[in-house]
């Protein structure tokens, strides 16, 4: 979609951008160049990101099996809740203990992911060594991005665990139907709304990386890129948080189908060989289908993560091209590197 004229510097700023390969894309051609940021060198990018997205993984499987399953197989909501007020010692140790070394791993996956990205996007080829050391340059402010972005996208969950927690109690007092109803509001209002607020703030660590920002200046810049812009009297640029928000949504649903995927065969073959009698050990057969369950799991969270932190990227290149014009800070840079200027200011 190009540009609407707004003044002659604006164009001039998005002929530029488009001479060094940059321009403003369709959502439709923004989700296709998030998914094919493996056509060339994949690899490359999972091999950089294998170490810190194992321990994530790792790190958020060990909170469901010590947490969220308990919570799960407790049959009623009064022994939910039970569980979690019994629960609350392991949740404290888990926060103190795990949550640091959680979240400069995260920050470093994001970090990586989002410098690779972008070099691509405006044609340079990614140095590993270049990429590691800016991000870990930029560290402490990524930890306090991604550290309020996922703090503030788990507060609808605990309105939702409210709404669940009231629902229990009133099982008793209320008609079923109601408290059937606010047990779904629960359900479905947590997810949604963090969702919405992934989708508000995914460009921030984007913007910290390249505008050297710090993380309070990088929030600001991410809610404002992300939402609508009206600029003079009758360009209106609509927001970007909804695409977000979706891509999240996508991103999730494909890691169910690819764990499901492997998972559900799996278990039927395991079935399979008990009924013929090649597993007798049903300990084995159980260890085999939650070894390849964990596999496939891990996989999908590999593959498919970097995705939504590739379309936060592609969406600030656009929203930078579309809002801003005439930025040529990346065409600057790049004039420095080659100390040559081949546009004027």
């Amino acid at each position: 979609m190009p540009i609407p004229p707004v003044q002659p510097r604006v164009r001039k700023g998005v002929r530029r951008w488009e001479s060094a390969g940059l321009r403003a894309l369709t959502v439709g051609q923004l989700y296709d160049a998030a998914f094919g940021i493996y056509r060339k060198r994949g690899w490359e990018l999972v091999r950089l990101t294998l170490i810190p997205s194992a321990f994530v993984f790792a790190v958020l499987l060990l909170g469901y099996e010590l947490v969220v399953k308990d919570l799960l197989t407790t049959g009623t909501a009064q022994d939910a809740i039970a569980e979690l007020m019994h629960l609350g010692g392991t949740l404290v140790l888990l926060f103190v203990l795990v949550a640091p070394p959680l979240l400069v791993s995260y920050a470093l996956m994001v970090g990586v992911i989002g410098q690779w990205v972008a070099e691509r996007t405006v044609g340079r080829e990614p140095v590993p060594s270049a990429l590691w050391s800016s991000v870990t340059r930029k560290l402490p402010t990524l930890c306090g991005i991604v550290g309020f972005v996922l703090l503030y996208s788990l507060l609808p969950l605990g309105i939702a665990l409210l709404f669940l927690v009231f629902s229990a109690l009133a099982s008793d007092t209320l008609v079923a139907p109601l408290t059937a109803i606010l047990g779904i509001v629960g359900l479905l209002v947590g997810p949604i709304l963090g969702l919405i607020v992934l989708g508000r703030y995914a460009m921030a660590p984007v913007v910290a990386l390249q505008e050297n920002v710090g993380a309070r200046t990088a929030i600001r810049r991410a809610r404002y890129l992300s939402g609508e812009v009206t600029i003079g009297e009758r360009v209106r640029i609509p927001r970007m948080d909804n695409a977000l928000t979706g891509m999240f949504l996508v991103v999730l649903l494909l890691q169910l189908v690819y764990w499901a995927s492997f998972a559900i065969p799996v278990g039927w073959l395991v079935d399979s060989l008990q009924t013929s009698g090649y597993a007798v050990d049903s300990t084995l057969a159980r260890v085999l289908y939650q070894g390849l369950s964990l596999l496939a799991m891990y996989a999908a969270f590999v593959l498919l993560h970097p995705v939504a932190i590739a379309f936060s990227v592609l969406a600030y290149f656009d929203r930078r091209i579309r809002i801003e014009g005439l930025d040529i800070e990346l065409l600057a840079a790049d004039a420095r590197r080659k100390e040559t200027a081949e546009f004027e200011v």
